[in-house]
């Protein structure tokens, strides 16, 4: 039995060093409009993009950028009207000019955005 318990503490130990989480400091931001998230390089670790009101097709895109022209690194796209996406990214996404959110589509969007500028 003693052997049992600690083969399951050795384990509980071990599981909790290798799975991975986003890190405590970042906390999200919501933005309901496109516009600048950040004017520097920056890591992308999650998004949640909710659009109440669209349409299947509607669409959050994050630039590589500080205006709308950048190039789009990741794009969420809603498969059903009224529909919600979380994503994480492990490791977290680099981009190296800046962080713009970019939406598009028919809906009330939100998009809960967690970043640093460093890992």
């Amino acid at each position: 039995m003693k052997k049992i318990i600690c083969l399951a503490i050795l384990l509980a130990a071990l599981g909790s060093q290798l799975s991975w989480a986003i890190p405590d400091f970042l906390g999200a931001t919501e933005y309901s409009a496109s516009g600048q998230v950040s004017a520097t390089n920056a890591y992308v670790c999650s998004i949640v993009f909710t659009d109440i009101g669209g349409t299947a097709g509607d669409k959050v895109q994050v630039l590589n950028s500080t205006t709308s022209s950048g190039s789009s690194e990741i794009t969420l796209t809603a498969a059903t009207a009224n529909a919600t996406i979380t994503q994480t990214y492990n490791p977290c996404v680099l981009f190296t000019t800046g962080i713009y959110v970019k939406f598009t589509g028919t809906g009330t969007f939100a998009a809960d955005i967690q970043y640093t500028n460093t890992l």
